[in-house]
């Protein structure tokens, strides 16, 4: 398992992108949608700050997303398998261009549970690519994941998929 920690403060004037370019090239996989999506949760953070529920970014995400068209399905079922069979699903709080997996959350401070989670996602359903947000905090949190145990060889396995508009 593979992270990169990101600490985006609200004064920060610099974009996820310009962040990069003066801290020296970074060639990670699909850096080009995680700036953007890293871009878009700073300017909600920035706007709405520490003081509301997960869906309340969720819903400001959605408009961002909108805005910049970053291809996105919300509320995304992820099946659980056990021996080759489906028992149950999860959701996934968004798949961006069907590639990275984001996963946001709206706490005072994350937890053991909450890798454990987005891990869960990518490693069942070979996805590469995750990050994990945290609006909850003073400044905005973001944990950008690698699943190495992700074969280019398989599909990704999402089998069941309901996506929530609103």
């Amino acid at each position: 398992m593979h992270i990169v920690v990101y600490k985006c403060l609200e004064w920060c004037e610099l974009r996820f992108v310009d962040l990069i370019c003066v801290m020296g090239k970074w060639d990670f996989k699909y850096t080009e949608i995680t700036s953007r999506i890293i871009n878009a949760a700073m300017r909600v953070h920035n706007a709405l700050k520490n003081r509301h529920k997960e869906v309340i970014y969720q819903r400001a995400l959605v408009v961002e997303f909108e805005s910049e068209k970053i291809n996105y399905k919300r509320e995304l079922n992820i099946p659980i398998f056990y021996k080759n069979k489906q028992i149950g699903s999860q959701r996934l709080d968004f798949l961006i261009n069907d590639v990275v997996c984001l996963e946001i959350k709206a706490l005072p401070e994350l937890e053991d549970v909450h890798y454990a989670q987005i891990f869960a996602y990518l490693e069942s359903n070979n996805f590469e690519i995750g990050l994990l947000i945290n609006f909850g905090e003073t400044s905005l949190n973001v944990k950008r994941l690698t699943n190495k145990k992700h074969n280019p060889n398989l599909p990704i396995l999402i089998s069941c998929s309901t996506e929530i508009k609103n």
